[in-house]
C-alpha cells in the first residue's frame, strides 16, 4: 500500500481519536489536577508546584485552556503562578505567561467556578 492510501486510512482514526480523548488526556502529568470544566474553558492546577508560605496562605502553578479550541495548543494555554489565601479564598496571579504581574491586589473569584475551584482543590489538598 503506497503511502497517500494509508494517509487516507489513518488520517480519520487519528482525528477521531483526538476529538473524543478524554479532558484529563492533555494534562501535562499526574501532577496537574483537573477541576471541573466551565463554559470557558478548563483548568489545572499543579500539585507538585504547591507551597505553603504562612499558615493559610500557599503559592501553585495554574494553566487555563480556553474552550474555544477544539484540540489544546500549547500555545493558546495561559499559565500563572497564583497566591491564595485559604482563609478568605481571595487569590493574587504574581506572573501570567512567566510575566510578573503589576497588580498585587487580592482578589475574590468573582463567581468565576474555574478560579473558586483551583482555589478550592488546591487549599483542601494543602491543608487536610
Amino acid at each position: 500500500m503506497n503511502k497517500t492510501k494509508k494517509f487516507i486510512l489513518l488520517f480519520p482514526i487519528i482525528l477521531i481519536l483526538l476529538i473524543f480523548l478524554p479532558d484529563s488526556t492533555y494534562a501535562l502529568n499526574e501532577d496537574w489536577v483537573q477541576v471541573p470544566k466551565s463554559e470557558y474553558g478548563m483548568q489545572y492546577w499543579d500539585k507538585s508546584s504547591l507551597k505553603k508560605i504562612s499558615l493559610n496562605e500557599i503559592t501553585i502553578k495554574s494553566k487555563f485552556i480556553p474552550k474555544q479550541q477544539e484540540v489544546p495548543v500549547e500555545k493558546n494555554n495561559i499559565t500563572y503562578l497564583m497566591r491564595i489565601n485559604c482563609q478568605t479564598l481571595e487569590f493574587i496571579d504574581l506572573s501570567t505567561n512567566n510575566l510578573p504581574s503589576e497588580s498585587s491586589v487580592w482578589l475574590s473569584s468573582n463567581d468565576d467556578r474555574l478560579i473558586q475551584n483551583t482555589i478550592n482543590s488546591s487549599c483542601k489538598y494543602a491543608f487536610s
